[in-house]
């Protein structure tokens, strides 16, 4: 026994120091020692969690948001604030709002990180009294769970508790009705009376005993709240199964089949051409049944539809998820299909949203720069310009792109786009095969050019307004004016790309009589110097100084006017 014992502790010595010298990467130390102070000591060793949802607990400052899923939560002031976001829009973003709406209270200590997982964290939170309060924060849950251990339950809100009673005399919950008119219910294991002092209402002192705490924003979600309320969640984990060999059925061999041919082309590319021969191997081997029609589950062809189907499904439209009646042939084009769909439908802001995702106010900006689990934002970590915004959108250009990126429209039409047509760069409506001939039927419905007079040649050459370079890039964010797009605006006044409305205005005549009386003052100011300067000194005649004086103010006015009227 004790020789066995000895034989496992070198055979493990002599992995570890196998391992040790194959290891090609030098050791350092992190110099940020903080967050580890707040872990248990069965977790140091452990590796750190990228990109937890829970590290603002323990990362700089520790009070910023935490985001649970429908809650989000903060520690600020020794107090755990909990909030149901609301939006927050702006032209430039939309932000989830944050009113500590329930407010508990966890004392001084420092907390302590006792487990986390994928989708959970178990923080404990020890009292100056002995006792503990553990918080289980599991994402998704529509509760924020609290443990007490010989620790006092104290809540607040900083939207004004107006009552907390039982909302019946045999109501398994309290109900805290806020200022705000929300309604927050109150689970505990054992029952007991909320006491109010102040603004802080309590339970019984040194409690054993679970709190859970939940927002009901309807009537009936009470009923639906109370009865789950008694089982709470401490953590969660996401398993799967790799299997050795591949499926029989044509589904699942499908996916098995592309997950591994990603691995293989993940090797080929970083070289490591031992795990590329082999995993290449392995789906040639697997594949070629397939091919030769060798396998079980082998493909048929049905001369009724003209298609490949599986053996079993052809069998059984049960069998291979109803494969013989022409269902999930193709899977792997759903899953692009969803990930496109989701990309234009929260990223490119199409002109009509279903469902509705955005503001019209946000909307407008056609296109989200960054997503974030509280805001989206009309901008980039590198800068705000909408070049930056749209351009981090198509880049890399890879063959999928085509797909991911909408065609160009022609007036709405996206036929016309799709076609090429010239007509659809400008702005003379639909397109036609000829002079005098039918439009394409991708125009629908007709276009026509208002031809009113308003138009005025406007900008560096004789276009049209909404034909001007500059007019297309002089609105909000770089975008059209409205004008540009509206035949019935006419020209935008007080832009530089656009003149004036022609015809004559009273600007334009007052402009034109102090221009004229400006250049008459010029000129009598010049004779009366040229004829009076070789026998009188000028600075003696009055009359040489109302001419200054005529002068320099008609031209002042002059040039005011010239520079601010618009021509």
């Amino acid at each position: 026994m004790a020789a066995d014992r000895l034989l496992r502790v070198v055979a493990a010595l002599a992995c570890a120091m196998v391992m040790a010298s194959a290891f090609k990467y030098d050791n350092v130390t992190h110099t940020l020692q903080e967050p580890l102070s707040f872990l248990h000591p069965d977790l140091h060793g452990s590796p750190f969690p990228t990109g937890a949802f829970w590290t603002n607990f323990v990362l700089g400052q520790r009070n910023e948001v935490v985001v649970t899923y429908p809650y989000a939560v903060k520690l600020v002031n020794d107090q755990l604030h909990i909030s149901y976001p609301f939006r927050v829009v702006t032209a430039k973003s939309i932000i989830q709002g944050f009113t500590p709406e329930i407010v508990v209270q966890l004392g001084p200590q420092p907390l302590q990180i006792r487990r986390f997982d994928d989708l959970s964290v178990t923080i404990a939170f020890p009292q100056a009294t002995g006792g503990t309060i553990i918080l289980h924060l599991v994402r998704g849950s529509p509760y924020m769970t609290l443990e007490y251990q010989d620790a006092t339950p104290a809540i607040s809100s900083a939207a004004n508790i107006l009552s907390v009673a039982p909302s019946s005399p045999t109501s398994p919950y309290s109900q805290v009705t806020l200022g705000n008119w929300h309604q927050w219910l109150l689970f505990t294991s054992t029952p007991f009376a909320w006491t109010q002092h102040e603004h802080t209402w309590s339970g019984p002192r040194r409690f054993n005993g679970i709190v859970r705490i939940a927002l009901a924003l309807h009537e009936n979600a009470k009923s639906i709240l109370a009865a789950h309320a008694a089982v709470y969640p401490t953590g969660a984990s996401i398993s799967y199964d790799l299997q050795s060999a591949f499926a029989e059925d044509s589904y699942n061999f499908g996916k098995q089949f592309g997950r591994e041919a990603r691995l293989v082309l993940t090797a080929h590319r970083f070289n490591h051409t031992n795990v590329f021969a082999k995993g290449l191997a392995k789906l040639q081997s697997q594949i070629l049944s397939w091919l030769q029609g060798m396998n079980v589950d082998h493909f048929v062809y049905d001369t009724a539809y003209g298609g490949l189907i599986t053996a079993h499904g052809f069998r059984s439209d049960g069998e291979d998820y109803g494969n013989g009646n022409y269902n999930d042939h193709h899977y792997a084009r759903l899953l692009l299909a969803m990930e496109i769909r989701s990309t234009q439908l929260y990223w490119h802001i199409p002109a009509a949203q279903s469902p509705p995702i955005y503001e019209p106010a946000f909307a407008a900006n056609k296109m989200v720069g960054v997503v974030s689990e509280m805001d989206v934002v009309y901008s980039t970590w590198f800068g705000d310009r909408p070049a930056f915004i749209h351009g981090i959108q198509v880049i890399p250009v890879t063959p999928i792109t085509a797909s991911l990126l909408p065609y160009a429209t022609c007036h709405n039409e996206p036929l016309c786009g799709r076609l090429g047509l010239e007509c659809c760069g400008a702005p003379d409506g639909c397109c036609h095969d000829a002079p005098g001939q039918p439009q394409l039927e991708c125009c629908s419905p007709p276009y026509t050019k208002n031809e009113t007079p308003r138009k005025v040649v406007v900008g560096d050459s004789a276009s049209t307004c909404d034909l001007n370079p500059r007019c297309w890039t002089a609105g909000p964010n770089g975008a059209a004016l409205a004008c540009c797009t509206d035949d019935t605006a006419g020209c935008c006044p007080g832009h530089a790309c656009c003149n004036a409305p022609t015809g004559w205005t009273f600007d334009r005549i007052l402009l034109v009589v102090l221009g004229v009386l400006a250049v008459l003052g010029v000129v009598y100011c010049s004779v009366l110097y040229l004829r009076r300067k070789d026998y009188r000194p000028l600075e003696r005649d009055i009359r040489a100084w109302y001419c200054g004086g005529f002068m320099v103010v008609m031209l002042g006015v002059f040039f005011y006017l010239a520079f601010t009227v618009q021509n």
